[in-house]
């Protein structure tokens, strides 16, 4: 009894896949000829990058468009690999050798900062990008080291100010379009400084702060609402969130995300990168 049982249900089940089946159509996407068999392969979620494991320890690193772009060295046992989210930590693991490497990939990313406030040179060797939120604590911290390595590189560094306003900060978006709004009358920094020295930030405190700088406040009130500023900051925001920003506050050095934010391994990250780009020009 409970073998007929049995038969009758797998062929129920039978039945189920085959009338839900559907015809599949495929396409291959792309080929990338390698010069040894592959023994894992991963990519990001956003199909921005490829990781390809190969024998003898390499891990080969393709962008979208198939490119090599570097390849690094790893444990030669390794036989596997897996991915974090944002595909800037890789796990590799060794069967054979029962163990597991973490490695730490830091991308050179572009990122658009026409428009976007800033100090020092225009056309400075080192361009430090800050992702920032006028209510984060940790940003407000921060931002006297960050004058300090500009007072450290008066000639080399500029540092750029993007907005990405953290959700649950009441008024982090309102002070970001104050801010850009006093933008427009030459008041950018003046305005920054004095939100981060506003112990709490309020509507009403965001507004007295445009007085005390004696902005022009009906051009100050139309240029906060209007649709550039607030495009501006929506830009400004996902401009972040497309190179893995999800926190403040976020930086970058020439393109590479800051991973210590203490002051002295800041100034080692810019001087590093002042150095490489004058070995370059050589």
């Amino acid at each position: 009894m409970r073998k007929i049982i049995f038969i009758l249900a797998a062929l129920f089940l039978f039945t189920l896949s085959t009338a839900a089946g559907a015809k599949v159509y495929s396409t291959v996407k792309k080929t990338i000829f390698l010069s040894a068999a592959p023994l894992d392969v991963a990519t990001t979620q956003d199909g921005e990058w490829t990781f390809i494991l190969m024998g003898g320890g390499r891990l080969a690193i393709y962008d979208k468009e198939d490119k090599l772009n570097d390849t690094v060295k790893v444990d030669p046992a390794a036989d596997h690999l897996a991915l974090s989210v944002t595909g800037d930590r890789i796990l590799v693991t060794s069967a054979r050798g029962k163990k597991m490497q973490e490695i730490q990939i830091d991308f050179v990313r572009k990122i658009d900062i026409s428009g976007s406030p800033f100090l020092g040179p225009e056309n400075a060797t080192v361009t430090l990008v800050i992702f920032s939120d006028f209510q984060c604590p940790y940003c407000a911290k921060l931002d006297p080291e960050l004058m300090s390595a500009l007072d450290t590189f008066p000639n080399d560094l500029k540092i750029v100010y993007k907005n990405f306003p953290i959700r649950g900060h009441q008024f982090a978006i309102p002070a970001a379009l104050a801010a850009l709004a006093a933008g427009r009358q030459g008041k950018f920094w003046p305005f920054h400084d004095e939100l981060f020295a506003t112990a709490k930030l309020n509507l009403p405190a965001i507004v007295a702060i445009a007085g005390k700088l004696g902005l022009d406040m009906k051009k100050f009130n139309q240029d906060r609402q209007s649709p550039e500023i607030q495009t501006q900051l929506r830009k400004d925001f996902n401009d972040g969130r497309k190179i893995g920003v999800r926190g403040t506050p976020t930086m970058f050095v020439n393109g590479r995300r800051v991973r210590d934010r203490g002051i002295e391994a800041l100034k080692k990250m810019i001087k590093s990168a002042l150095e490489e780009s004058r070995a370059e020009r050589q």
